[in-house]
């Protein structure tokens, strides 16, 4: 009983195999099979795992014994781990569960009119199997936020550098996607400007380094494609304020009296003068001078001045000594004026 079985079925497979003839695809050149999907984009984990790539144009092999075709994705062959077809009559393939049709992560590098993917189906009509090529074709989409690649950065302008449309900066940027249509922008400065399109900032106001030495630019870059998701970035310019020597020195009081002995010597200090640089953050050196009131007060025949002030300490002093009260006149306190004049 049990060989008459066998025999049954070895004589079945034979006929089969005779009988059988290999499926056949449609002829075509190119590939018959290229499909073109959007990438996946977002938290849409799910995209295309319930929907076929392929609904409109399914695989389709003919069998020319009429044996039933089924279609499999081999395993183990060039991205069968990204596809999969949920049965075996249909030819409709679905993205295989829990995989995100990234075009950036795909097919890196590629031109984005190659940035395909390709796979084998075989259908087969369990004796005999034919293969064919599936294309599928990743169009871009806006899923990659822009990277400006120059920022942070620090840079130092003189704060008398002219306003004008001269370019302080220009800021650099990459996009991952295939279309990259960037506007920046400056949310928290009106003494700095950006072109939208370039990237290229200009100083639109006046720099005061004791108004303000220090200039924290927040730069926006927003990449957006008609109605497409606005994708942005934010990253810091900051503008440090170089001081220029443009404010005169001052003296640290009005006005200063002293009183000297007319019996004293040569060198003898009467006071010391004070003064500061005008100009906050530099500290240029001061030098001091007598411009005025500082004429003889010792005998008639003596011409030279009386008191002399250190060039840099600021301390006047006895010049010649001798000093008569007598040739202090006009002035009922009896004391001398004296002019000074500061530089930095």
């Amino acid at each position: 009983m049990i060989v008459r079985l066998l025999l049954a079925l070895f004589q079945t497979a034979l006929w089969m195999q005779a009988e059988a003839s290999t499926p056949t695809y449609p002829p075509s050149l190119p590939p018959l099979y290229v499909y073109t999907i959007p990438e996946s984009y977002g938290n849409n984990r799910s995209i295309y795992e319930n929907e076929p790539i392929n609904a409109a144009n399914p695989v389709i092999a003919i069998d020319p014994g009429s044996f039933p075709v089924t279609y499999s994705i081999p395993a183990y062959t060039v991205n069968s781990d990204k596809f999969c077809m949920k049965d075996n009559a249909s030819g409709l393939i679905y993205v295989c569960q829990g995989v995100i049709m990234d075009r950036e992560v795909l097919t890196p590098g590629l031109d984005p009119a190659r940035a395909s993917l390709q796979l084998t189906v075989i259908a087969s009509n369990r004796v005999l199997t034919a293969s064919t090529a599936v294309y599928v074709y990743l169009t871009d989409v806006n899923d990659n936020p822009p990277q400006m690649t120059n920022l942070p950065a620090t840079i130092f302008l003189l704060e008398t550098t002219p306003v004008s449309t001269t370019q302080i900066f220009t800021v650099t940027a990459t996009d991952r996607d295939q279309t990259f249509f960037p506007t920046y922008s400056i949310i928290n400065s009106n003494t700095f400007s950006v072109v939208p399109s370039t990237g290229v900032i200009s100083l639109s106001g006046s720099l005061d380094y004791n108004t303000q030495s220090i200039h924290s630019l927040i730069i926006t870059l927003k990449d957006q494609l008609n109605d497409s998701i606005a994708l942005t970035s934010t990253s810091t310019l900051i503008v440090m304020v170089t001081p220029v020597s443009h404010r005169p020195p001052v003296f640290t009081q009005t006005s200063y009296s002293a009183n000297v002995f007319e019996n004293s010597t040569n060198g003898t200090a009467v006071v010391q003068v004070s003064a500061y640089d005008g100009d906050r953050g530099i500290n240029d050196t001061i030098i001091y001078s007598i411009i005025s009131g500082n004429s003889p007060l010792t005998t008639a025949n003596i011409t030279s001045p009386s008191f002399s002030i250190g060039l840099f300490s600021g301390v006047i002093s006895v010049l010649v000594s001798r000093l008569k009260w007598e040739f202090i006149q006009h002035t009922p306190s009896k004391s001398r004026a004296l002019k000074g004049t500061l530089h930095c």
